[in-house]
């Protein structure tokens, strides 16, 4: 009877063991790397005057494009097919269908509106973009209101009861602790999700969201690790690379990833913040299981990207000796 006790035990601790080989992938090196910046196009937007450290949206047929430095019109609306300028909208001001501090936007593709966060006036405003280019008196619509203790900074809109991004959580004047959860906008209610890693302190992270997929990625600026879940709070994988166990202080690792059919693509960099190899130059590629499949040297220096899945494209807006370009991913993943 002992030793059919004793059995068990080995066979428990193994299953144990394997479960966590299964959530977690190691990496010592990325040796997958294929030079892409030949195949980078310049996207000349000559009618479109914005500073560096652009964000940059597809909804639609639309890029959108949000100047944050901007004193007057904030976002800026590109054809997405041919890149002829449509127009902007979003005047910088506290009047009622203007922006005082722009923060994130979300889609609600279904009644083609975005949403529009301002953190000055601690609101989420919406509006239909072809009715906001065609008509001057178009005004924008209050659709929540944000807490000063905890707001979402950047989400994915599901639906009105389900929106999945970062949650931030103040911590005194100086400091913000952020967390992946699951929000209502109707009732400003919100749930964290379950799971997070047990040797992150100093936590700096974005969030990418898939609603097809009912998954999630934390992407760590601070820390050579991509975090992988679902919408229960179920750890799917977490996926560790090369300089995971070196000190995140003055490290730059990733940026925010985009989903791309069964794949996460993100931002890597693995610099430092003290000098020009601080913004990544690189895209990696996962499958939504965590395993690496390829790196893109895209060759010039990132700030922001988005996805064209019709198109099925990277837009990028860079710091360096072009401003803005296109990657078109056919043939190359």
């Amino acid at each position: 009877m002992k030793k059919v006790i004793y059995l068990l035990l080995i066979v428990f601790c193994f299953a144990c063991s394997s479960q966590n080989t299964e959530k977690e992938r190691i990496y010592n090196s990325w040796d997958k790397e294929a030079d892409v910046k030949d195949a980078v196009r310049e996207l000349s937007l000559e009618e479109v005057m914005v500073h560096d450290n652009s964000s940059l949206y597809v909804n639609g047929d639309y890029i959108l494009i949000v100047d944050h430095s901007s004193m007057d019109s904030q976002i800026f609306v590109i054809d997405k097919n041919d890149f002829h300028y449509a127009g902007s909208f979003a005047h910088k001001g506290g009047g009622p269908n203007e922006i005082t501090n722009i923060g994130d936007l979300a889609f609600n593709e279904s009644q083609q509106l975005v949403y529009i966060t301002d953190f000055g006036k601690q609101k989420i405003l919406s509006c239909n973009i072809d009715s906001v280019l065609m008509d001057s008196s178009y005004t924008f619509k209050e659709v929540a209101s944000l807490e000063k203790s905890q707001f979402p900074s950047e989400y994915t809109y599901i639906n009105d009861t389900l929106c999945v991004g970062r949650f931030i959580f103040p911590i005194g004047n100086n400091n913000y602790r952020p967390q992946v959860a699951k929000w209502n906008m109707l009732t400003g209610e919100y749930k964290l999700m379950g799971y997070e890693h047990p040797s992150i302190e100093s936590k700096r992270m974005t969030c990418a969201v898939s609603a097809e997929k009912q998954l999630y990625a934390e992407c760590y600026s601070n820390h050579d690790l991509l975090t992988i879940g679902d919408f229960d709070g179920n750890l799917k994988c977490n996926i560790y690379g090369p300089k995971w166990k070196e000190s995140a202080r003055g490290a730059n690792y990733y940026g925010k990833a985009v989903f791309r059919n069964n794949q996460i693509i993100v931002p890597y960099s693995g610099g430092s913040r003290k000098n020009d190899t601080y913004e990544p130059t690189k895209f990696h590629v996962f499958d939504i299981d965590g395993n690496y499949l390829k790196t893109l040297n895209i060759g010039y220096k990132i700030i922001r990207y988005c996805y064209d899945k019709d198109n099925d494209r990277l837009i990028m807006c860079f710091n360096d000796e072009i401003q803005f370009g296109y990657l078109d991913l056919k043939d190359l993943i």
